[in-house]
């Protein structure tokens, strides 16, 4: 997505030691800034790379004399944020616990596992009226899934050893890790280790700043086998392989800078913004509706109300190429969570269906991506409901009058169905009757689905054993 407006891209780059000379930058300038949660690490370095205006900011200061459990990681990112950053370019040094990982490579982080807790994790902790709401910030993808493709493209332009994925495990520290741990990491499926990526990629998903990372790989952590106890993670190591590899991190965000600088960042910089908010105010009004369900007035306008913000929300983000992942299964989450409510209140069996919901939910995440393979030899039902992405006659009886329509008709049913006389006894029952038949073929699918699947989990397990 090339840039076709005037919006003027400003990367913040948070780094260490060879990062923070002033040359890194041309035109460079020292500002200062403080910010509601005390002073960055450092004074932060203004400048541009090929025209490109950045903002650099050494995360443990020019000396190294901040540990990574002192950095204050909200004044960091707070302070990048006043100074005009969109979107935040980091390096961080880090051990390997993959065989194919060496030290001297590049590793592009796609997701983390956070051991830290001596740390503040969020802005939004009661403590500052500017964050004085909560946030339940969505970390799927916890990087910016643009910024990592041009990292990576340009890694393979210049021949760089790199890897394209990355979970990284951050430790506490300032400890290295004890082999135990290692090898506990390992299992866990980490990539690489270190001590500074959380909460930095969390904090700057609640600003609303795309963020990636460059993982410089220079040691084995202590995870290896049958080797010098030399081989093992050791301070002067690390400064030697990270000295080693600098010049190829600089060059590459040499490289990179530029390129972002092409990206049209504003509909994604708006969506980074409205990701929480939407789904927050949702949930919201689920919680507000179940506090009112025995009022049926109040509930029904709460509860039809977050439905149609869901409907204009995901038809805006279509229009407005705005669509996520992490967006559509929170969506689901939140479909699934309220619907469940009101299932248990209408019928003492609901719960059967909201489990049902949620296993079928569940085995369709399972597959990710390639969900919809599942039914390439699927029965004419579920082939029919699914033609044309659910818009067709039976799809729409399924999920707009089944799925969705039921349980509310029920809710108003037993409500206001009881007094109804006349042609409205028989245009309510004709109404129920018709979602009724929606929810069988819904159930029919879902039974399929979890039948299916658990039919491949079965067929896996054996080819194991």
């Amino acid at each position: 997505m090339v840039s076709t407006n005037e919006f003027e891209l400003k990367i913040g780059i948070i780094g260490g030691t060879g990062l923070n000379n002033v040359n890194f930058l041309q035109d460079s300038h020292e500002i200062e800034i403080d910010t509601i949660f005390g002073a960055p690490s450092d004074k932060l370095l203004c400048g541009k790379i090929n025209n490109v205006e950045c903002v650099l900011l050494s995360r443990h200061d020019k000396n190294h004399l901040t540990g990574p459990s002192n950095v204050n990681y909200r004044a960091n990112l707070l302070a990048l944020k006043k100074a005009g950053c969109q979107i935040l370019l980091v390096t961080t040094a880090c051990g390997s616990l993959n065989e194919n990982y060496k030290p001297g490579d590049l590793a592009i982080l796609d997701d983390f596992i956070d051991r830290t807790y001596k740390r503040e994790q969020s802005f939004f902790d009661g403590s500052k009226v500017e964050f004085a709401k909560i946030c339940h910030i969505p970390m799927y993808p916890a990087f910016n899934n643009e910024m990592r493709q041009v990292i990576i493209d340009e890694c393979k332009k210049m021949a760089i050893g790199f890897h394209e994925k990355s979970t990284m495990v951050t430790i506490e520290g300032p400890r290295f890790s004890s082999r135990a741990e290692s090898k506990m990491f390992q299992q866990w499926g980490g990539h690489t280790i270190n001590m500074t990526t959380c909460p930095e990629v969390v904090l700057a998903k609640e600003l609303g700043m795309p963020y990636a990372s460059i993982g410089i790989v220079t040691d084995y952590d202590c995870w290896r086998d049958n080797v010098d106890d030399t081989e093992h993670v050791d301070v002067a190591s690390v400064l030697k392989t990270f000295k080693e590899t600098l010049h190829k991190v600089t060059n590459l965000v040499y490289e990179v800078v530029p390129r972002l600088a092409q990206i049209d960042w504003q509909p994604i910089l708006d969506k980074h913004s409205k990701m929480v908010e939407n789904n927050y105010f949702r949930l919201i009004l689920i919680i507000f509706a179940w506090m009112y369900i025995d009022e049926p007035k109040i509930f029904l306008v709460l509860f039809i109300f977050q439905i149609s913000l869901d409907f204009f929300d995901g038809y805006f983000a279509k229009k407005l190429n705005q669509i996520s992942a992490f967006g559509a299964w929170i969506d689901v989450v939140l479909d699934n969570m309220s619907r469940g409510i009101l299932w248990v209140h209408v019928w003492r069996f609901g719960y059967i269906i909201s489990v049902i919901e949620w296993l079928s939910f569940s085995f369709t995440q399972k597959n990710g991506a390639r969900w919809k393979e599942t039914f390439d030899r699927a029965p004419f039902l579920v082939k029919k409901l699914f033609q044309n992405n659910f818009r067709n006659p039976l799809g729409i009886t399924a999920i707009s009058a089944g799925l969705q329509g039921l349980p509310i008709w029920l809710y108003f049913v037993l409500n206001y169905g009881s007094s109804a006389s006349g042609i409205y006894f028989y245009l309510i029952r004709s109404i129920l009757a018709y979602c009724v038949i929606g929810r069988i073929i819904c159930l029919c699918v879902e039974l399929w689905v979890i039948f299916k699947n658990l039919e491949i989990l079965l067929d896996e397990d054996s080819k194991s054993t």
